[in-house]
């Protein structure tokens, strides 16, 4: 399943789209990275600049969800709250005032606060810049994050949509494989493009609990 997956192509994608911005309020979408999956929600203001961008990266060899806000004023980043899902869980906060200079870090760890080095403020800088500009590409692109319920060859989405269920076979194999080892509907997460639909993550959670929506972002 993993080796089957199909990367979108960013570097195309981002040098093809970047000069088209956003044109909608809310939208979700994501992508495929060699170490797991990006789920991305955005709100946008009236002018199609980014207030808030929710990423939820998923990495395949282990279970520590990392989820990050790119909180911004008037499209300019102002804050990145992240928190790394563990046993021994991580929340890292960055905060910048208007001429993006540092006003706040700092990384809490369950039994003590620590600064964040320079490198890592670098890092989460470059992060909230790829991710916008991901995200603007993909957006135009019309590449679009469903996520729904799998359960004997049935597709709803958190919606309660019903779709007809049109993966690509080695798509379709793992679902029925995932099925059969399962005494219970699985989450499902997949993108809609007009090229293609592609699926991107099966599994046992329920995606549409925390699934956010334009007022909850």
């Amino acid at each position: 399943m993993l080796q089957g997956l199909l990367a979108l192509g960013l570097t195309s994608l981002l040098s093809a789209c970047s000069n088209q911005p956003p044109k909608t309020i809310f939208s979700a979408s994501g992508f495929i990275t060699d170490g797991g999956v990006t789920r991305l929600w955005r709100l946008n203001d009236q002018n199609s600049k980014p207030q808030v961008i929710m990423s939820v990266y998923s990495p395949y060899q282990h279970k520590n969800t990392t989820i990050t806000f790119y909180e911004y004023r008037q499209g300019n980043l102002w804050q990145v709250r992240r928190s790394v899902l563990s046993d021994q869980p991580v929340e890292e906060t960055l905060r910048l005032d208007r001429e993006a200079d540092l006003i706040f870090m700092q990384r809490q760890l369950p039994d003590r606060r620590e600064p964040l080095s320079n490198d890592e403020i670098i890092s989460l800088q470059l992060d909230a810049e790829q991710v916008k500009e991901t995200s603007d590409a993909l957006i135009a692109r019309k590449v679009e994050l469903v996520q729904g319920y799998w359960q004997n060859g049935a597709v709803v989405t958190c919606a309660g949509k019903a779709i007809l269920n049109k993966f690509e076979p080695y798509a379709q194999r793992w679902l029925e494989k995932r099925g059969r080892n399962s005494d219970r509907k699985l989450s499902i997460a997949w993108l809609e493009s007009p090229e293609k639909r592609q699926l991107l993550l099966v599994a046992n959670d329920d995606f549409c609990s925390w699934e956010p929506t334009k007022d909850q972002l």
